[in-house]
């Protein structure tokens, strides 16, 4: 007799059985070692005393507001019923999770996960992902409610009838779509297999079950049972063979994890077998860690395929697939049917097989050309294990307690980039080698590649020097590298058809130059680029060189030479443009809207910049689009129009949302900046949930002692000030500020920023002598940051100013507002910043004895500055004008 299903053996290990159903198990039980083992062993594994069994459903039972027509299916996660939702009158399928003998606050947990991705998942809309309607709590069990769909699974669909290796992979493709679109909203499966996909009647496949799967480790070997068949059952455990070897060892489940799930499910569609095999947990982590994927000796499915599944069951998650997304393309390329060739163009193929050569790995023989080879070679030496061993010992130097998370995240970005730029450049090389002709579409592809590889080891190697810096702005670097993708589609041009030693060699200068840059090693970057700028590149380096002025240009700017940062932007634009190279010209347009119509306070001149960089732009180029819009709104916000720079900021929010996803540390920048626009016009309301959504997007990416957390928090202790709740912000600026001492440089800017805030909400509270001490302290760390006319000094020295006044030492003000006023005088000071000095410099001159006549102009002129600020400034104006009254 056929041992009793997993399901059958679930429901007798938890005392579900009974009657008819008992009987035929507990006859089976006597005669079938082998079943006896597996409930006994899910027993041990679940503790004493198995769960109790859930409360008793039956038809017509109220479940939340639908009502149960039937049961269909049980298992490890719970129960699913046919159910009827009688407000929008429709069929539904509702899953009641069972209760787990874990802890208690881990349930909880556990609950809290579920119940945040089922909401996220209720609002994607995808053809291949079941539609979530609604979850909810029954009896203190969770439940869903999801789209019934009619059909079966794709094991069901899969052993109906005899499927071709191509019908199978295209039901698949739906599946990593669908997988993918999941991951883009930020929700992790962590249980994929054939069970939980659907297939409809019209060969639709859909993906279930998202998230219902607990964590699975192999921690406890005790307490995995030994003598299981995985192969056989399996789901007893959830479901280990097809789970990646990272999450069965304790990981937790990520994208990369469900790629692997992904891998064995497809590979055991297509070759009637799982690619790998183990009797126990700790027997088949150990087979995917050490052993090839098994698969048959003859197989009508191509070697293309089983090279791409391959690749995304690599032990290692950072030499996986980049992204589902990648590998489904890459399968969906696969089985494109081959194209015809002519008798001359396979003769040349076969000719040029006299010159590849045979690389063995560990899984497969594959064909490829000795300089293809060695292209790989010199990328796996940009990010090794030398290299890696390198940056992660200088992280862990700096001491700080979140050294080891910023490496986790630059070595998951930067492995996941050079799995994308290996598969890229293999292709492109490939294609070079193989053809009669070469193509000059793949010519100019791998230099583009090349460049990027070049990118990528300048910028490892700095990062290699370490420090606090290094740790503190390392995953902005990685973000901000240029994207592969513009290499894929890259077009031989006319001043670069030839791939140039130089042009690679630029490109690594631009690269080192850009991360000392965003190091805030600003005088090295500085001279890097003049250094490389000094040397001569022949012509068809152009466009690299220009990309060196823009990045030259660009280090001027921290370094107080705002007038030859303009300049040279300029030369930089107008030599980008003359060249076609249009999206660096609209990137150098953009920086020198910034700098004209912000640091420089000529918005309509900045406007005419920002326009002319839009007007180079396509919708392709959305990491330019967004820095574009991001310039327009603080343009306007120095116009005083706060309106039009919030919904600038809020096209910004939403191109990187749909982009990078909800959880990226750069949407967590830009909520930030909508975050102030929307205060500056007094909703605090408004901007609260956005500061708190900030600072939570920081912590998860980048942990709570990291300098942008911090700077999240600084953030939020502005918005307290403005809403007036100083005796709140206090402790909140004390936080800020403590957290920047700890993990910045003394000499960093963000230290006399956080200072200077915390200054004004003790000034606020009338805290004199606290906030003359923090308002100083704030003038002399933005002195040793950005130099003695930098206009954040001005304004700690207008606060210092106002402390003085208000105790009455008026001597003292006012030689602290005269100080500012100069430093105004050469800097372009914030409009509103500007606003304040004057009506505090006219305050401070008739306090100090002078005539009142002679301080009414400055009094005026803070008028006529806050009326350019526009809303939210009518109370200064009204206490100006009392003054002068």
């Amino acid at each position: 007799m056929a041992c009793l299903d997993e399901n059958l053996l679930f429901e007798l290990s938890v005392g579900q059985l009974d009657g008819a159903a008992l009987a035929k198990a507990e006859e089976h039980l006597d005669t079938c070692p082998r079943c006896r083992r597996v409930v006994a062993a899910a027993l041990r594994a679940s503790g004493a005393a198995a769960p109790a069994p859930p409360a008793l459903v039956q038809r017509g039972t109220a479940i939340g507001r639908y009502l149960v027509v039937e049961r269909v299916g049980v298992g490890a996660m719970g129960q699913v019923f046919a159910a009827y939702d009688p407000e929008l009158d429709r069929k539904v399928a509702l899953k009641l999770l069972r209760f787990s003998s874990r802890p208690f606050a881990e349930e909880e947990q556990r609950r809290a996960r579920l119940a945040r991705e089922a909401q996220t998942l209720a609002r994607l809309s995808h053809p291949n992902v079941v539609t979530v309607f609604d979850v909810g709590t029954w009896e203190q069990q969770a439940f869903i409610a999801l789209e019934f769909v009619p059909g079966g699974s794709a094991r069901v669909w899969a052993t109906r009838e005899p499927r071709a290796w191509r019908e199978i992979v295209r039901l698949w493709i739906q599946v990593g779509r669908g997988l993918a679109a999941a991951h883009a909203a930020g929700v992790v499966h962590r249980d994929l297999k054939p069970d939980n996909v659907l297939v409809r009647a019209d060969g639709r496949a859909q993906v279930t079950d998202f998230g219902l799967a607990a964590e699975t480790t192999l921690r406890d070997e005790a307490a995995a049972p030994t003598a299981l068949a995985l192969t056989e059952t399996g789901a007893l455990l959830g479901t280990p063979v097809y789970m990646a070897p990272d999450q069965l060892e304790g990981a937790p489940a990520t994208e990369a994890s469900d790629q692997f799930a992904f891998c064995v499910s497809l590979w055991e569609a297509l070759y009637g077998e799982r690619p790998f095999a183990g009797q126990t947990l700790a027997e088949l982590a150990r087979a995917v860690r050490e052993q090839a994927p098994r698969a048959p000796a003859s197989s009508p499915v191509p070697p293309a395929v089983r090279r791409l599944l391959q690749g995304g069951l690599h032990p290692d998650p950072r030499e996986r697939h980049p992204s589902v997304t990648t590998l489904v393309d890459a399968l969906e390329r696969a089985i494109e049917k081959p194209r015809r060739f002519g008798l001359p163009v396979l003769i040349g193929a076969a000719l040029l097989t006299l010159g590849v050569v045979l690389v063995a790995r560990p899984n497969e023989a594959v064909r490829r050309h000795p300089t293809c080879v060695l292209a790989e070679e010199r990328h796996r030496a940009a990010w090794d294990e030398a290299r890696r061993g390198v940056v992660r010992e200088g992280f862990d130097r700096t001491g700080l307690s979140y050294a080891a998370q910023a490496f986790g995240v630059v070595d998951g970005a930067v492995s996941a980039r050079a799995s994308a730029w290996r598969a890229e450049r293999a292709e492109a090389c490939e294609a070079l080698v193989d053809a009669a002709t070469p193509d000059p579409l793949f010519r100019a592809r791998v230099a583009c590649l090349d460049e990027r590889l070049a990118e990528l080891d300048a910028a490892t190697s700095v990062l290699s020097l370490g420090g606090a810096d290094a740790v503190n702005r390392a995953t902005s670097v990685v973000e901000r590298m240029a994207p592969l993708d513009a290499c894929v589609a890259a077009r031989a041009g006319p001043a670069d058809a030839e791939p140039c030693e130089a042009c690679v060699a630029i490109r690594a200068d631009v690269q080192r130059g850009k991360t000392l840059l965003q190091l805030g090693k600003f005088a090295e970057a500085e001279r890097v680029t003049k250094g490389a700028l000094g040397r001569e590149a022949p012509p068809n380096a152009a466009a690299a060189r220009a990309a060196l002025l823009v990045e030259h240009a660009r280090t001027l700017e921290p370094l107080g030479r705002l007038d030859e940062a303009e300049r040279e932007m300029f030369d930089a634009a107008l030599a980008a443009h003359r060249i076609g190279s249009r999206v660096l010209a609209a990137e150098a347009f953009a920086e020198l809207a910034y700098y004209v119509g912000y640091l420089h306070a000529r918005p309509d001149d900045g406007e005419r910049w920002a326009l002319q960089a839009d007007a180079l732009l396509g919708p392709d180029d959305a990491p330019i689009l967004d820095r574009v819009a991001m310039v327009r709104g603080v343009i306007e916000t120095r116009r005083g129009n706060l309106r039009l720079a919030e919904e600038h900021f809020r096209r910004v929010e939403e191109s990187v949302r749909k982009r990078l996803g909800e959880a990226h540390p750069s949407r967590a920048r830009v909520l930030s900046n909508l975050a102030s626009a929307i205060l500056h016009q007094g909703r605090f309301d408004d901007a609260l949930p956005l500061l708190k959504e900030s600072y939570d997007l920081f912590v998860a990416a980048l942990g709570a002692d990291h300098p942008d957390a911090f700077q999240a928090l600084n953030a939020y202790g502005v918005a307290l000030g403005n809403a007036g709740r100083f005796t709140e912000a206090v402790p909140v600026f004390e936080a800020a500020l403590a957290g920047y001492k700890r993990t910045l440089g003394a000499n960093h800017p963000r230290i006399g920023r956080a200072a200077s805030n915390l200054a004004e909400a003790l000034y606020r509270l009338k805290r004199y002598p606290d906030a003359r001490a923090r308002y100083i302290e704030s003038a002399a760390a933005l002195e040793r940051a950005l130099g003695p006319d930098a206009p954040d000094r001005a304004r700690a020295l207008t606060g210092v100013g106002q402390v003085y006044v208000a105790e009455g030492a008026c001597a003292e003000g006012l030689a602290e507002t005269q100080r500012a006023l100069v430093i105004c005088a050469k800097a372009a000071c914030e409009p509103e910043d500007a606003a304040a000095l004057a009506f505090l410099h006219a305050k401070a001159w008739v306090c100090a004895g002078h005539a009142k006549a002679e301080a009414i102009p400055h009094a005026r002129r803070a008028v006529e500055l806050y009326r350019s600020l526009g809303a939210g400034t009518e109370a200064q104006i009204a206490e100006i004008e009392a003054w002068l009254r």
